[in-house]
């Protein structure tokens, strides 16, 4: 398993696995590619409205799974 030092990271890694840009991925979630970056490179930790949003992506479904697993946060997937 690949381990990640941030949840950023993860979100990356699981965006660049679907083959995604981050304007793609923004466009899926309403999210602007600047905050994706943001919260990519550790800048900027993802509001729980902002993870909510992220996993409205198909590629984002395993994220709340694959956190919890990686000790990020027990909570990603709990908001509506």
């Amino acid at each position: 398993m690949i381990e990640y030092a941030t949840l950023g990271e993860l979100i990356q890694h699981l965006r660049v696995t679907a083959g995604l840009s981050r304007r793609a991925l923004g466009g899926q979630t309403d999210l602007t590619e600047i905050t994706i970056r943001f919260i990519e490179t550790g800048k900027r930790e993802p509001h729980p409205a902002t993870l909510a949003k992220l996993l409205r992506s198909s590629s984002m479904k395993t994220l709340p799974e694959l956190a919890k697993a990686a000790g990020l946060g027990d909570r990603v997937g709990e908001y509506p």
